[in-house]
């Protein structure tokens, strides 16, 4: 098999691998996610760029397949991801769902977004090297498919193994991807993982039960959330957290995110740039 990890590839029916060992390697190390639509020919996203696989179209019956693997055979057991679009695999790949909404989930699949994780050490070295002590509250900020998500694990990790006491609030199972109780990518000796919940949810809990010097997670995207970070804030916790944006005035535009900014909650950014060889920016905020 070439550069399309293992993990990825057996989740596909066997045709559908067949496809992707076409790919070179040089196209499969940078493959970004797998599309597949009921009715359409496969296709990969590679920088940012979808490109058609050609040949037999996708069946219903394929995109079955894959989330009945992805479930381990059991889909009602992710019943609660379903509702919220996305189910998570072993290894943090995470399926995008489309299709008829009924009752209080996603029915009749029409399409499917395997999304394939990096983890990558090493990224951003020379930033975080600038954000140790890791004692001020951080904010990534990159464009969709900008690397935010890699950056903030290796920032974690990091964090964790300088002596940072650090919780996850995994909502949507990508940064740790918990699987049999074990986070699937390395975040440190010193790193608690949430996960399945909300994290307005999350957040609460871990300043709880854990006693969190940084709290981290992605992208916060409603007022509970926000005010649940308030919280931490002032119980002396650190945060470290995503946003999709540009520049920092991309997220001063937002206004979920303005009163974080004018409030001083965060006190750094990160602007993260580039489709293919990232750029890392430190911003300090306040």
């Amino acid at each position: 098999m070439n550069s399309v990890s293992v993990s990825v590839q057996m989740l596909l029916p066997p045709r559908l691998r067949e496809k992707l060992d076409r790919l070179s390697p040089k196209e499969a190390a940078e493959t970004e996610e797998i599309r597949l639509r009921s009715g359409r020919p496969p296709s990969v996203v590679i920088g940012g760029r979808e490109k058609s696989l050609g040949g037999r179209a996708v069946e219903n019956a394929d995109l079955v397949y894959v989330l009945d693997r992805a479930s381990r055979s059991s889909l009602h057991s992710v019943r609660d991801e379903l509702r919220s679009g996305f189910v998570t695999a072993q290894g943090g790949i995470r399926i995008g769902i489309c299709g008829r909404v009924g009752g209080d989930t996603v029915r009749e699949f029409s399409s499917l977004a395997i999304r394939l994780p990096h983890e990558k050490r090493g990224v951003g070295a020379e930033i975080i090297k600038k954000l140790a002590p890791f004692d001020k509250s951080v904010l990534v900020i990159s464009p969709p498919g900008g690397g935010k998500t890699t950056f903030l694990r290796e920032l974690i990790r990091c964090a964790s193994e300088s002596g940072r006491r650090v919780s996850v609030c995994d909502e949507r199972c990508e940064i740790a991807a918990l699987w049999n109780g074990q986070a699937s990518f390395e975040l440190g000796a010193m790193t608690d993982v949430m996960s399945g919940c909300s994290k307005a949810e999350g957040i609460v809990m871990l300043l709880r039960s854990m006693n969190p010097e940084i709290i981290a997670f992605d992208e916060i995207g409603a007022d509970a959330d926000f005010e649940a970070v308030e919280r931490a804030v002032c119980c002396g916790v650190n945060i470290f957290a995503t946003a999709h944006g540009a520049t920092v005035e991309d997220i001063r535009r937002r206004k979920i995110y303005r009163g974080a900014l004018a409030g001083g909650v965060f006190e750094r950014a990160v602007v993260i740039s580039g489709n293919g060889e990232r750029k890392y920016e430190l911003v300090e905020l306040c």
